[in-house]
């Protein structure tokens, strides 16, 4: 998972001769306003660049800045999914944020859930509300230790161009669009059929087995729902990835994601949590 914000081609326009305004300047050479980054940590630079990743975004910014962990994500993701539920931008910070924790090596605490992964609420529909009032504060699964507040920014070099957050891959099935896919009614609809049509494996629960499987699947153009994969499963289980898949090969078709202003095959990645 690629967690790195870059300038590709550092622009050689002059700070200081850029016409100031309240929290950037505007640049002449290209009648863009440069964001200035210089002053703000990294869970805000990362909240702009999230909010605006359909837009070409003009920054100022020291090198320093650019390098970010899984961690800075995950807490920025953490934030925003409470701001923008039911939006795009959800659907787009889900299937980030399922990538980057599907990635941690740690087994993830069934116990501890982050607001994204309620997104995806276990197959016991009476928990829904008790998954909800979870306290997420520092606990998306074991990857944050600690992290109440980023680590702060030593200044060093500093950039200015184009700032680029999570490139898109050169070819379909693309990871993130300008316009990702959903489903049709948004989180709330999705999470609703995962809770109606999932079914707990009796083996897995007679034998106290919980956990939550990370699955990654095609939008296609058209909205079907395509080449299922399992990315991480629950240690000791028989049944649950057989069960997930079940689950996501009989979803309705979903609005399909667009790049470009076309509909285009886009890569979505979902946790479906276990708990009995």
């Amino acid at each position: 998972m690629q967690t790195r914000i870059d300038i590709k081609k550092p622009c050689p326009e002059n700070w200081e001769t850029m016409k100031i305004g309240l929290h950037s300047r505007f640049c002449d050479s290209c009648k863009k306003n440069v964001i200035d980054f210089t002053n703000k940590d990294r869970k805000e630079i990362l909240e702009y660049l999230l909010t605006n990743r359909t837009e070409r975004v003009c920054g100022r910014i020291y090198r320093s800045q650019l390098d970010l962990s899984s961690t800075d994500f995950l807490v920025t993701i953490q934030a925003l999914a409470r701001q923008h539920k039911n939006t795009n931008l959800s659907f787009y910070l889900l299937t980030v944020g399922t990538m980057i924790l599907a990635s941690c090596n740690n087994t993830t605490d069934p116990k501890r859930l982050t607001k994204i992964d309620t997104t995806i609420i276990n197959s016991d529909t009476t928990n829904r509300q008790e998954a909800k009032n979870v306290e997420s504060k520092d606990t998306i699964g074991k990857c944050v230790k600690n992290h109440n507040h980023l680590p702060p920014v030593i200044p060093d070099e500093i950039l200015l161009g184009d700032v680029a957050l999570l490139p898109y891959p050169d070819k379909e099935p693309y990871q993130y669009v300008d316009i990702m896919p959903e489903f049709k009614g948004g989180i709330d609809s999705l999470t609703s059929f995962i809770k109606q049509n999932l079914e707990y494996p009796e083996w897995e629960r007679e034998n106290k087995i919980e956990g939550k499987v990370f699955v990654n699947f095609v939008v296609n153009k058209n909205g079907k729902i395509t080449d299922p994969k399992i990315l991480r499963s629950v240690q000791g289980s028989k049944n649950f990835d057989k069960e997930v898949i079940r689950v996501i090969n009989n979803m309705p078709d979903w609005t399909p994601g667009q790049q470009d202003g076309k509909n285009v095959d886009v890569q979505f990645n979902l946790p479906i949590h276990f708990k009995q």
